[in-house]
């Protein structure tokens, strides 16, 4: 349920106690506040009951998780309302707590999963299932019009998303290579004496920080 849903019947019950009592902005305010508070809390009580089952399952004690970890990993959970997203904050919660799990930054993870919408994070999760097929190491470069195309966007706004990608070196472009549309070096080299560099905007693989991300976000990993 969206956010507007659930304040709809709050507010037509605001407005309805003003015509008859006329109280305080100030308590109608407070009243509001309490009730988007009950709303996070309900999520974090969802997210925390996903972990609690996953770890149930999988038989292991969880460790304790640092304070400076799951606060904000509470709060930023607390505030999704799409059930993919949730799912995967409830997997950073329960690989945190994971006592084979020997990375312990997941701060990290928490910061970066705070700053994606479900889109990026389908975007990373189909390159993540498009890559290691040949090997290990095996991470191959995808067009960027493909990554857009199937998430029912427009391009403009796909662009921006992997923009976004872009900046939390989530994702990387293609590097700069010789340009290949001259017949000898002499044509490649221009006038002041420098060759001519190319960069494929539209080739874009991921990096070593988002395959960890997509692992701890998601179970099973």
């Amino acid at each position: 349920m969206s956010v507007e849903k659930l304040l709809e019947p709050i507010n037509k019950a605001m407005d309805f106690i003003t015509d008859i009592i006329k109280p305080p902005i100030k308590e109608i305010s407070e009243i509001l506040t309490d009730k988007v508070k009950y709303w996070r809390f309900q999520n974090q009580i969802k997210i925390l009951e996903r972990a609690q089952e996953y770890i149930k399952s999988k038989g292991y004690k969880p460790n304790q998780i640092p304070v400076k970890t799951l606060v904000p990993l509470l709060d930023g959970a607390s505030l999704e309302e799409d059930e993919d997203m949730q799912d995967r904050w409830a997997a950073l919660l329960a690989n945190a707590a994971n006592p084979n799990n020997v990375f312990s930054s997941h701060i990290i993870f928490v910061e970066l999963l705070k700053q994606l919408s479900p889109y990026e994070c389908i975007i990373l999760e189909r390159m993540y299932a498009g890559s290691f097929l040949r090997s290990s190491n095996d991470l191959p470069f995808f067009k960027r019009i493909d990554l857009i195309r199937g998430l029912s966007i427009v391009y403009k706004d796909g662009n921006l998303l992997i923009e976004n990608l872009l900046r939390l070196s989530l994702i990387e472009i293609s590097g700069a290579e010789l340009a290949t549309n001259y017949d000898t070096v002499d044509d490649l080299m221009g006038t002041d004496g420098i060759y001519e560099l190319k960069i494929d905007k539209d080739k874009i693989k991921l990096t070593t920080l988002s395959v960890e991300l997509i692992r701890i976000c998601t179970l099973d990993q």
